[in-house]
């Protein structure tokens, strides 16, 4: 989309704000570990675009109130069983 293509450039996402904003309340902050060819690209991006994940990390703190934040805790709880739960299936058939 241009608009958000314009919001990075120029910083400004007030235009993208409302278009995400049914998005915003279920956003969870990824606290897994990257896979090894990944983490050199990924500890560049976070230096290039520090001001941009700053950004929006404010805007996500507006839209997630402490009641949204607790059960977003809840849900990765949730997917965290789920694919601990997953590798005992796969045990069971002996994909493991």
């Amino acid at each position: 989309d241009a608009s958000a293509q314009r919001a990075d450039e120029h910083g400004d996402y007030g235009v993208v704000d409302p278009f995400f904003a049914d998005w915003w309340p279920r956003l969870m902050r990824f606290r897994g570990e990257h896979p090894s060819a990944a983490r050199e690209t990924i500890a560049r991006m976070r230096v290039e675009r520090a001001e941009h994940f700053a950004r929006v990390e404010e805007i996500v703190r507006r839209r997630q109130s402490p009641l949204l934040r607790a059960r977003n805790v809840l849900r990765s709880l949730n997917y965290a069983q789920r694919w601990r739960l997953r590798a005992l299936s796969a045990l069971r058939y002996g994909l493991l």
